[in-house]
């Protein structure tokens, strides 16, 4: 009913997810069509709570989400019907994006007035401002919240810093893990000076393309099957860009027949074992980086005989690069 008075309203680029529940399929979906979302959930605990889930979704994708903050209503069907489609318009016109809602919620769970509120709730402000990979988005919140909350700005930031920091190097940790651990790598798959970073890299490049395919709208600039040092890395790429340069994703039964088996059985695996970032865009742009580094070091030496504490220190210093 909401989305029938949406159109009869004019507002017809209205669609409904049929419930709170938002599935992937249905944000990969709505993300081959627009660079920008707003989300019109209810405005009560379910319906905010869809808000957030659906924020984290479309960050996957790389979409641009803004909040409607429904006034005078607790839907937006109950508003045209009260105050007609001018008001609908203003609530459009307001919108906050995700940062902003994302701040504004957090903020709302303390009390601003007291010291202890404001550190309780710099506290979680921090972890989220990290969490954002734009520099530039990272520094204009700092800088708001530093006006707003009368704190200084510097240690505002220092804090958001170090923070970063920390995430970046759990980040790393938890991936040479799953790098050590790793058994889908063949060893002579791979150029003699590869690191092993370079095969995470590529095999998350790769599945990040396979589940969302509006990604290569934003990267295709910097992707040709040369980009890929391995094997496996060319053939998948170039199995997979006929389906990407036309919007749709790939299918293993469509690419069964033009990859080997040896890749394909890799590429099932890869997909049934890796689970698609909040920050899916960032990360495919982060393995670009990794892999064009290591095509430009040529002093690399062979990984296999390195000892762990080697190991690690090599991939950190790829990462930073």
């Amino acid at each position: 009913m909401d989305v029938i008075a949406l159109h009869q309203a004019g507002f017809t680029n209205s669609i409904a997810s049929l419930g709170t529940a938002l599935p992937d399929e249905q944000v990969n979906l709505i993300s081959r069509y627009a660079d920008e979302v707003l989300l019109s959930y209810d405005s009560d605990d379910a319906g905010q709570k869809a808000v957030q889930r659906a924020i984290t979704a479309f960050a996957r994708t790389g979409v641009k989400v803004r909040v409607l903050k429904l006034t005078g209503g607790k839907d937006p069907d109950e508003i045209i019907k009260k105050y007609g489609p001018e008001k609908f318009r203003a609530i459009v016109d307001g919108a906050e994006n995700d940062i902003e809602f994302t701040l504004k919620k957090l903020s709302s769970k303390y009390d601003l007035e007291s010291d202890d509120g404001k550190i309780s709730f710099m506290r979680e402000a921090v972890s989220y401002l990290a969490s954002i990979y734009s520099d530039i988005e990272r520094d204009v919140y700092i800088t708001r919240l530093s006006n707003d909350l009368n704190i200084s700005r510097e240690s505002i930031a220092l804090q958001v810093d170090a923070a970063v920091k920390r995430k970046k190097r759990e980040y790393k940790q938890a991936e040479f893990k799953r790098i050590r651990q790793s058994t889908s790598i063949p060893a002579n798959d791979l150029p003699f000076n590869s690191v092993p970073a370079v095969t995470a890299a590529e095999e998350t490049l790769l599945v990040n393309l396979m589940r969302n395919a509006r990604l290569y709208v934003k990267l295709k600039d910097q992707l040709d099957e040369e980009l890929f040092i391995s094997d496996f890395g060319k053939s998948v790429f170039a199995a997979l860009l006929p389906f990407l340069g036309e919007g749709t994703t790939p299918d293993l039964i469509l690419l069964s027949g033009v990859l080997d088996e040896g890749h394909l059985s890799r590429l099932t695996a890869l997909l049934n074992t890796k689970i698609l970032s909040d920050r899916a865009l960032e990360e495919s742009l982060d393995c670009i980086k990794v892999i064009k580094n290591e095509k430009n070091n040529t002093a690399i030496k062979d990984p296999t005989s390195l000892s762990d504490e080697e190991f690690l220190k090599l991939f950190q210093e790829t990462g930073r690069k």
